[in-house]
């Protein structure tokens, strides 16, 4: 009964969010507000006990923000930021329900699985890569089992690693990633396809560097399955981006109002039958985002509240970052960035303090850059 009131109470905000977009209405978003809060309360087992110490930690920042001069209206506007993520992750879901419709991702594993030990190592890079920009994390569970039967624990760490950098980098450019959405929100006058270009040519920077010599002899012999993940994850971002350029919309718009009639459109056409089976996916993704809602919710607000506190801007300008030369604010901000991940501290609320950090600096290096920091 609890996992199905809060399916409804997930669905509500994911049809207020479609409403918001198209025609925002105050009161209906304060109200969205109160059903955040009690999906949050709903799904509190689902929350985890690191997850809360986060949260109890953002919580904290945040009321001392409030107490020492920031608006409420930026705590709300932090709430206001963490619903459009209700709109978010089921277009997301489904996008990538219809990216394995055709059995592909299955087909690149039995692949994957048939090739010698020393192929599959070399291209686990790109296996990783191409997988990543549709399921990310689920990307792991495809690429490790083969890789841990490498045998020495010193080849399945270098495996895990080599997976984890081939992942890290898709999430430079897929727009189908809670980071992307992160930054589209936080900067909505980037244009996506600005985005995309900039993070793809980052990512094939760093593949390019990574790669072994032998990395092509494994991917020749996985090549049509890889393709059939990458060109639609491609044709999809290329529809995104052409969408969000045409129709002056923010990026995360265009994703959640685009998203879901694009699926729709191609279940209808080419899977019919499989149709059905889009519900469960849809109800497991709206059941289970209690972890991430929380973790948004509490870090955003934070982030609001960091970006209009008087003290914190007081002693960002007393440290007169504009007046320092742009490639030094980009290494001192990405050594932050860098700082906050070996510290242990969850993406989101680094995210959180980049969007706060980058605030006003947009005039120094431009807000693509700042899109790309976050």
């Amino acid at each position: 009964m609890v996992q199905g009131a809060i399916a409804v109470l997930g669905a509500a905000m994911w049809v207020q969010c479609i409403q918001h977009i198209l025609w925002p209405v105050a009161g209906l978003r304060y109200a969205a507000m109160g059903l955040l809060g009690g999906y949050l309360v709903l799904a509190l087992p689902q929350i985890g006990r690191g997850t809360r110490r986060i949260v109890l930690a953002c919580l904290g920042v945040t009321g001392l923000c409030l107490a020492s001069g920031s608006p409420v209206s930026a705590a709300l506007s932090g709430l206001d930021t963490a619903l459009v993520f209700m709109g978010f992750f089921p277009a997301i879901a489904m996008i990538r329900w219809a990216l394995e419709r055709g059995g592909t991702l299955s087909r690149i594993e039995a692949r994957y699985r048939d090739l010698p030990p020393q192929a599959r190592s070399d291209s686990l890079l790109v296996v990783g890569h191409v997988i990543g920009a549709v399921v990310t994390m689920g990307a792991f569970a495809i690429v490790m089992p083969p890789a841990d039967q490498m045998g020495e624990l010193r080849l399945r760490t270098q495996a895990a690693l080599v997976a984890l950098r081939g992942v890290s980098l898709a999430v430079l450019w897929t727009p189908f990633t809670v980071g992307m959405g992160f930054a589209a929100h936080g900067f909505p006058q980037v244009p996506l396809w600005q985005a995309i270009l900039c993070g793809m040519g980052l990512a094939l920077i760093g593949l390019a560097l990574s790669m072994g010599r032998g990395a092509f002899s494994g991917l020749r012999r996985i090549a049509p399955g890889l393709g059939a993940v990458a060109v639609p994850v491609l044709g999809a971002s290329a529809v995104l981006a052409a969408v969000n350029l045409l129709s002056a919309m923010p990026a995360m718009d265009t994703i959640i109002l685009t998203a879901p009639l694009a699926v729709l459109a191609f279940a209808l056409i080419a899977h019919r039958a499989a149709l059905p089976g889009l519900k469960p996916v849809l109800r497991a993704s709206l059941n289970g985002l209690g972890n991430e809602m929380a973790l948004f919710s509490a870090s955003v607000a934070m982030g609001m509240a960091l970006t209009s506190n008087p003290a914190f801007r007081a002693a960002l300008d007393g440290l007169d970052l504009a007046r320092l030369p742009a490639v030094m604010t980009f290494a001192l901000l990405v050594l932050t960035a860098i700082a906050g991940g070996v510290l242990g501290l969850h993406s989101s609320v680094i995210a959180a303090v980049m969007l706060a950090l980058t605030a006003g600096l947009g005039t120094t290096f431009g807000m693509l850059t700042c899109f790309m920091l976050v």
